[in-house]
Parts: C-alpha cells; sequence; structure tokens
C-alpha cells in the first residue's frame, strides 16, 4: 500500500471504535484509503462517483454520524456514550 493510502489506514483505524473494525473489513479499509489518498493528491477534486464510493465505505465502517448512532444502538449505548477508542467532541476538537 502507498504511504499515503498507509497514512489513512493508521488514522482510520486509531479512530474507529474499538472492536468495531475486524480482518473481514480489511479490502473495504484498504480502498477507502486508497480513495482518500487519491483525492489528497487532487487537491480535494473528484468525480462525484469516487466521492459516492467514499462515503459508501465510510458509513459501512461506522465513520458516519447516523452509521455511528446506529452502532451506539447496536450496543446497546446510551446517546451520551461512544464506544470505546472513539474520539468524541475532545478527539474531534483535537484533529
Amino acid at each position: 500500500m502507498p504511504e499515503a493510502a498507509a497514512k489513512h489506514w493508521r488514522r482510520v483505524v486509531a479512530d474507529s471504535p474499538r472492536g468495531i473494525l475486524a480482518a473481514s473489513d480489511a479490502i473495504a479499509l484498504q480502498l477507502l484509503c486508497e480513495l482518500l489518498a487519491e483525492k489528497d493528491e487532487m487537491g480535494g477534486e473528484m468525480q462525484t462517483s469516487r466521492l459516492s464510493i467514499i462515503r459508501s465505505l465510510l458509513a459501512d465502517l461506522g465513520m458516519m454520524p447516523v452509521a455511528r448512532q446506529r452502532l451506539i444502538a447496536a450496543l446497546g449505548l446510551q446517546a451520551s456514550e461512544e464506544p470505546d477508542g472513539a474520539g468524541g467532541w475532545d478527539g474531534f476538537c483535537a484533529a
């Protein structure tokens, strides 16, 4: 995997709630990271269809707000709680 994609891999894995990503997610995660690296290379300009794939992968991996709420509900947490490993607002602001 190119270093630009590996950088995204490390960030996504670090920001993901513990126990959510599994080995079976590796292909989707690799594709997401390669597309994010491609987007960076292009200065943020990208075909709408490729951006849609990024958005879909983010949702599938629990990294979009609605998907995260479903995850919280599935884990039986309160709305104010987040799964272990999720950065919450403090993590978001520190980025």
